[in-house]
């Protein structure tokens, strides 16, 4: 007898559960008649996209040697696409794409892409050993900045060799 009461409350608290839940969503979403008859429910008033828009121009940022020694002769590249608005078809490398590398307190360098979309800036790896190397990258198609990114490298500290003591010993023949 008593297996079946706790049934009984188990299945009422669950009933419970199931109205609130309904109550607490019906009234967050508006609901909208659909072509087929159906009833749809817009959460959030309908003043929001599901998908956020991509953006039409995307770069990519990186070093050759994310950690060289101070002095070290390194490549920074980057990679620019043109998104189709659609997403139909694949990026594809923008015409007439400047690519500025700034590493910020050091020096700046503005290249061109290639037909692939690609620019690199050799420079070599100045600044405080142990500390981040920030370069900001920006791209400009006809005088208007279209997309920009971060990348960085870090100096390794210089190494010196450990002193070694001369031998104390005479080796024997």
């Amino acid at each position: 007898m008593s297996q079946k009461i706790s049934q009984r409350i188990g299945e009422a608290l669950s009933l419970c559960l199931l109205l609130i839940v309904a109550g607490c969503s019906a009234a967050a979403s508006t609901p909208a008649t659909s072509s087929s008859g159906g009833v749809l429910y817009s959460v959030g008033g309908g003043n929001i996209t599901p998908t956020p828009v991509f953006p039409t121009y995307t770069v990519g940022a990186w070093v050759s040697n994310p950690s060289p020694s101070l002095h070290d002769n390194i490549t920074i590249y980057a990679v620019v696409r043109k998104q189709p608005t659609d997403m139909t078809q694949p990026p594809t490398a923008p015409a007439g794409a400047q690519v500025n590398f700034s590493i910020i307190g050091v020096r700046n360098q503005t290249v061109g892409t290639d037909p692939s979309g690609y620019a690199a800036f050799q420079t070599t790896a100045d600044g405080n050993p142990l500390q981040p190397q920030q370069i900001y990258v920006t791209v400009s198609i006809g005088n208007q900045q279209v997309a920009s990114t971060y990348t960085f490298y870090t100096i390794l500290p210089t190494q010196y060799p450990f002193p070694t003591e001369p031998p104390q010993a005479t080796p024997t023949p």
